[in-house]
């Protein structure tokens, strides 16, 4: 089952109550007695919320109404009709939640104004996305996959939005498959969209475990089927190789929120990952590894200064580099941050068995490190393979050209 929250704005008189009823038993099978009550309150008015849980990969659709609420029902009784109610207009149809958005995650459905159907969203909620176990796998393993985090509606319309956007080159299909948003990073979709600049305003957020959060870039990666290897493969490289910093200035890093606009499979060239320790399930390993980043950590907090005699620990000034950057720096460089991957099958080598496929789905977010190796194959499928990646750092980034990166969301409405 799947927890469904529906949030709807009603502007209901004294003594009226908003409801749902729809198809499937958790919304009553359409039988008006039987429609989910919703609540508010004098701090929430006039937005309406109701709590269900729905099967599964099970499509379902809905309606709002307004009836007398139980606590006035005498008096509409009295008056002579005890079964006023109305409904959103026929005309406008159900609301619509398909299958696909209904995949095990706990989801939120904001109804928008009364009868305003076209404006209906679903959302993964984020508090249930952002869960620790996950957060904690990005920062041991260097990345970790969010299910589901952008529902059916915002992936089809990500996909047209790259189906207008223009490639980097005018040789698409000879020399690369990095196709760009519209000129300006402020007109992109997401930005406008409220509750795609939610999910990744808040998943960059959490991810960088800063409140700062800046866009440093944002692109479509294409794959077209049946081109040369070369124009759609990618060899083993981290993000952070892209950024062209001045000659000995430190790393900046940041998050790279690899987005599946189809389903991926290994035959149309999906992400392969090296995570930062050996395999997943590798739970020695993932303690050995959290251990040795808590041990680094405590060195810089303790490390030796003129006031350590006089000063408390708790006391000290906590080291200037956050601990996003120490924790991946420290994991990256066990296995090697600055020297790619070994293996060359063209002589017969095989590449490190730690290389893991990344099978995801239309709608998932693989959150990715800079500092992660990771690569992807050709598509050798018959269908186009599309991804959409922006990339957020916790300040902006002076490149060796002068050019400073980053636009600033800080105090973006999420």
């Amino acid at each position: 089952m799947v927890d469904v929250t529906i949030v709807a704005v009603s502007r209901t008189q004294h003594g009226e109550q908003v409801c749902v009823s729809g198809s499937g038993e958790a919304l009553g099978a359409w039988a008006l007695e039987r429609a989910v009550a919703m609540t508010t309150d004098e701090a929430t008015f006039p937005v309406w919320s109701a709590r269900v849980a729905v099967p599964a990969g099970q499509a379902f659709e809905f309606k709002l109404l307004v009836r007398p609420h139980p606590t006035h029902r005498a008096m509409y009784a009295l008056a002579g009709d005890p079964l006023f109610l109305r409904w959103e207009p026929p005309l406008v149809g159900n609301r619509l939640v398909d299958g696909a958005s209904v995949r095990g995650r706990a989801l939120r459905i904001e109804c928008a104004e009364w009868g305003n159907v076209a404006a209906t969203r679903v959302h993964v909620t984020l508090d249930d996305l952002l869960s620790p176990a996950s957060l904690d796998r990005f920062h041991r393993l260097g990345y970790a996959v969010f299910q589901a985090a952008v529902p059916p509606p915002l992936v089809d319309a990500l996909r047209r939005e790259c189906a207008q956007s223009q490639p980097s080159s005018v040789h698409l299909f000879e020399d690369g498959c990095i196709v760009q948003p519209p000129a300006s990073q402020l007109d992109g979709l997401w930005r406008r969209d409220p509750t795609l600049r939610r999910i990744y305003v808040e998943l960059a957020r959490a991810l960088l475990g800063e409140h700062s959060v800046y866009l440093l870039n944002e692109q479509f990666v294409v794959k077209m089927p049946h081109l040369p290897h070369t124009a759609t493969e990618f060899a083993y490289h981290q993000d952070q190789q892209y950024l062209e910093l001045p000659p000995g200035a430190p790393r900046v890093l940041y998050v790279s929120l690899w987005t599946a606009l189809t389903d991926m499979s290994e035959e149309n060239g999906t992400l392969i990952v090296l995570p930062y320790v050996p395999g997943s399930n590798d739970d020695a390993a993932v303690a050995a590894a959290a251990a040795s980043a808590a041990a680094a950590a405590d060195a810089d907090a303790e490390s030796s200064d003129a006031s350590e005699d006089v000063m408390p620990k708790r006391a000290r000034v906590a080291p200037v580099e956050a601990p996003f950057d120490r924790i991946h720096r420290e994991a990256a460089a066990r296995y090697g941050c600055d020297t790619p991957p070994r293996g060359d099958e063209s002589e017969g080598g095989e590449f490190d068995e730690r290389e893991t496929p990344l099978l995801v789905q239309a709608g998932d977010i693989v959150a990715m490190s800079s500092l992660i190796w990771h690569r992807s194959n050709a598509n050798v499928s018959d269908q186009t393979r599309i991804a959409f990646m922006p990339q957020f750092s916790a300040q902006p980034v002076r490149l060796a050209s002068g050019i400073t990166l980053g636009v600033d969301l800080t105090d973006c409405d999420a």
